[in-house]
C-alpha cells in the first residue's frame, strides 16, 4: 500500500469508552460516570437585509449548549445527593442561608472539570477543560420494580464560563 501525501501521521480513531472525567467538586461522582457529551457550539449569523433576501454574514458570538453527563446512581444515593445539594445552594428555595452556606464553603459556587480522552492503551492523549461550570439540570431518579436489575443513569446538565480549552497531553 502506498502512503500519500494526505495519509494522516496518526491513523487511530477515538473510542466513544477510553475517557475519564475529573471535577474538582463531585469526587463522589467521577467513578460512576458513564458517558459526557461535548455540548455542541454554534456561531451565530448576521444577516444582512437586502430587497430580496436576506444575505448572512460570518456571526460575533458563540453559544454553547450544556454540558451532559450520565451517572450510575450509587445505592447509598451519595453521588445523587451531592448534585442535589449543590442545586438547592444555588437555588436557595427555602432561603438565603443555603445559598450563603454553599458561597462560603471551600468549594464555593462553582466547580472546574476536565474530560479527559484517553488513546486505546488508556493513557490521556487530549484534556478539555471546563471552567465555572454549575449544574442546571438533574433529571428524575426513576424506580421501576418491572425491569431487569440495570444499574439508574441520571443524566446532569452543565452550564459554563467561557469557552472550553482544549489541551494536548502529547
Amino acid at each position: 500500500m502506498s502512503i500519500t501525501k494526505n495519509t494522516p501521521d496518526n491513523i487511530n480513531i477515538t473510542s466513544p469508552i477510553n475517557f475519564k472525567m475529573q471535577f474538582t467538586r463531585l469526587p463522589e461522582v467521577e467513578f460512576f460516570i458513564q458517558r459526557v457529551s461535548i455540548p455542541a457550539m454554534v456561531l451565530g449569523e448576521l444577516l444582512q437585509p437586502t430587497s430580496f433576501i436576506d444575505e448572512p454574514n460570518i456571526g460575533d458570538k458563540i453559544t454553547f449548549d450544556q454540558l451532559t453527563i450520565g451517572i450510575i446512581v450509587d445505592e447509598e444515593l451519595r453521588n445523587y445527593e451531592a448534585i442535589y445539594d449543590w442545586m438547592v445552594g444555588l437555588g436557595f428555595p427555602e432561603g438565603f442561608a443555603q445559598f450563603n452556606e454553599l458561597e462560603t464553603s471551600p468549594d464555593g459556587l462553582d466547580s472546574d472539570a476536565t474530560l479527559h480522552i484517553l488513546t486505546n492503551s488508556g493513557n490521556p492523549i487530549v484534556s478539555m477543560n471546563f471552567q465555572n461550570i454549575h449544574p442546571v439540570l438533574l433529571s428524575s431518579l426513576d424506580f421501576d420494580s418491572s425491569l431487569d436489575e440495570n444499574p439508574i443513569i441520571i443524566d446532569v446538565g452543565f452550564k459554563f464560563s467561557g469557552v472550553f480549552q482544549i489541551d494536548r497531553n502529547i
